[in-house]
């Protein structure tokens, strides 16, 4: 498929996706001139920053608490039209209330087809009581019952459309839905695709929902079809976008998720880590499919009253220093082969270069679900992708004639020394980090034992490790 032709792709599916504007076209003149130089291109690492737009606290705290989070969302807009960071929001029935009672739609503008922003659904378990600000959380025994379900999103689904209609857009054109604390298996066509078996009081048809944590490309699946939201289908109707990072600032337990690292040292491991996969792809592998990064924040985090992450720091600075980094190293920046690297965006960017990337590779679909549903999320480089989850990024390295990133095994204390050439093979001077007698760890995991004073380099990344440093 031509460029012309991808770009074709991509207006098509922006155009049948609502009523408001449709997105500009985002193509890249720096990417066209890599391209008439005869370098092999691939698209940019898309980075999103997500929202989860929880529930509130129950009355009468409800309206506290919304100024509260309101406030964390309007810091996080400002942040944003600052350094050029996109938001994709998924936003619950509570917030939405509470918004459409005090004349707040507008805050949302900027989150409407075409604007820099995006905004979708998200549920938890609570249900409205008729009244304003009337919600209860149900109680465990009924999240997973299909009537209850039912009352969840209709309660919660038509109080965001109206943010929508606030904006001058329409249900149609709130299509993402990222997960929900009430679902019960089979519940894609009745309560996502709205195929009407079911007294549904929105007419939302959600072609793109959230999936587990990690998986940096998105795929196809059923949503909540009783395989798993992992879960992974080459002819599922719906596209998947997983979470790569953590819940920045915060190193806790999430739900069934189970623990995620997000503090910042955790959240540039997780980068770096896509763009290993993307210089790969680039190198060896361009059918491989487009790649995203984003990480997580709730508004309850980033409330005025400065809420401290693990590491003792507001969440807002956490939030600062780690999208400082992405712009100063990665976001608008080129390798030396002249590709872009990295570029802001939002879920409509991953869906509709997913869309066509798979227009472009259909064979390539069924490989992608069989990395899903195996949990290979380094795809290309399996081995280093499963040995950096155990360790975060202390900071970047200065090597002559390489890239070099030190990492500290999380478990140990170990010092790990990641390395590749741009071009060609470089012999760098062991001494400090990279010790004399020393384990390198290749894509696929293998290890092998050197020593000697010099470590050879090559365009393949290798992660070094002193003799016996990658036991547990």
């Amino acid at each position: 498929m031509t460029r012309l032709e991808i770009r074709l792709v991509a207006l098509l599916v922006v155009l049948a996706a609502g009523s408001c504007s449709p997105a500009a076209d985002s193509a890249d003149a720096g990417a066209d001139a890599a391209a008439d130089a005869g370098v092999v291109e691939i698209p940019p690492i898309l980075v999103s920053a997500w929202v989860h737009i929880d529930p509130l606290p129950p009355a009468p705290m409800t309206q506290a608490g919304y100024g509260r989070h309101r406030d964390g969302m309007l810091w996080y807009l400002d942040l944003a039209q600052r350094t050029g960071a996109r938001i994709s929001a998924q936003m619950t029935g509570n917030y939405a209330e509470a918004a459409v009672l005090q004349g707040h739609e507008t805050d949302f503008a900027d989150f409407m087809p075409g604007k820099s922003h995006h905004l979708g659904s998200h549920t938890h378990a609570w249900v409205h009581g008729g009244s304003a600000y009337s919600w209860t959380e149900l109680p465990e025994a009924e999240r997973s019952d299909p009537a209850s379900v039912l009352r969840v999103f209709n309660d919660n689904i038509g109080f965001v459309n109206r943010i929508f209609a606030g904006n001058g857009c329409t249900a149609a054109d709130n299509w993402f839905f990222h997960g929900s604390h009430a679902t019960y298996p089979g519940m894609d066509g009745p309560i996502l695709l709205n195929d009407q078996t079911v007294a549904t009081t929105y007419t939302n048809v959600y072609r793109t929902c959230g999936a587990d944590r990690s998986m940096p490309a998105a795929f196809r699946g059923g949503c909540f079809d009783g395989s798993g939201q992992g879960a992974a289908d080459p002819h599922g109707r719906f596209v998947k976008i997983s979470e790569v990072g953590g819940l920045i600032g915060l190193d806790q337990i999430h739900g069934p998720e189970g623990m995620v690292y997000g503090t910042v040292p955790y959240e540039r491991r997780d980068f770096i880590r896509v763009v290993l996969e993307w210089r790969e792809a680039a190198r060896r592998n361009p059918q491989a499919p487009p790649l995203h990064f984003n990480y997580m924040v709730h508004p309850t985090d980033i409330e005025s009253t400065a809420r401290l992450g693990t590491d003792g720091r507001p969440i807002r600075t956490s939030i600062e220093e780690l999208i400082t980094w992405l712009n100063q190293e990665y976001v608008g920046r080129r390798d030396p082969a002249g590709r872009l690297i990295a570029t802001w965006g939002t879920v409509p960017d991953i869906e509709q270069r997913f869309l066509a990337w798979e227009a472009s590779w259909p064979e390539e679909r069924a490989r992608l679900a069989d990395a899903v549903n195996q949990r290979t999320y380094g795809r290309l480089l399996p081995g280093l992708w499963t040995a950096l989850d155990g360790a975060y990024h202390d900071r970047a390295l200065s090597l002559a004639g390489v890239v070099a990133h030190r990492f500290v095994a999380r478990a140990t204390g170990t010092v790990w020394v990641l390395l590749y050439s741009e071009s060609g093979t470089v012999s760098v001077p062991a001494g400090g980090d990279l010790p004399s007698d020393r384990d390198l760890m290749a894509g696929d995991g293998s290890v092998t034992e050197a020593s000697g004073p010099t470590v050879s380099v090559g365009e393949p990344p290798v992660l070094v490790a002193p003799r016996g440093g990658f036991s547990s």
